[in-house]
């Protein structure tokens, strides 16, 4: 069963014992060990903290940074607004 308490993670945890929100940041970790010249993010801060969200719009900057095409999908206008990580910017709705 996953903790409900948040005492932080180790790398000697096991990925089903962490917490949603850690879960996220692993998987993610994995992603962009191959170091990929596109990632895409779809909805990424649904399940992470404050802390892991400014982390994480960091993260989407050093990628920008070096050369990475970063594709960022959410519904959350506020959050994009709050923290400017893109060039460009497309709206749709149905």
């Amino acid at each position: 069963m996953a903790r409900t308490e948040d005492p932080g993670a180790t790398p000697w945890d096991r990925v089903a014992d962490l917490l949603i929100g850690q879960r996220h940041v692993v998987e993610i970790a994995r992603a962009l060990a191959s170091n990929p010249r596109i990632a895409i993010f779809s909805e990424p801060t649904e399940p992470l903290k404050d802390d892991d969200v400014a982390q994480l719009f960091s993260l989407k900057r050093e990628l920008k940074d070096q050369g990475v095409a970063v594709i960022y999908i959410s519904h959350r206008f506020n959050v994009v607004e709050e923290m400017p990580i893109a060039f460009r910017c497309c709206a749709m709705a149905n």
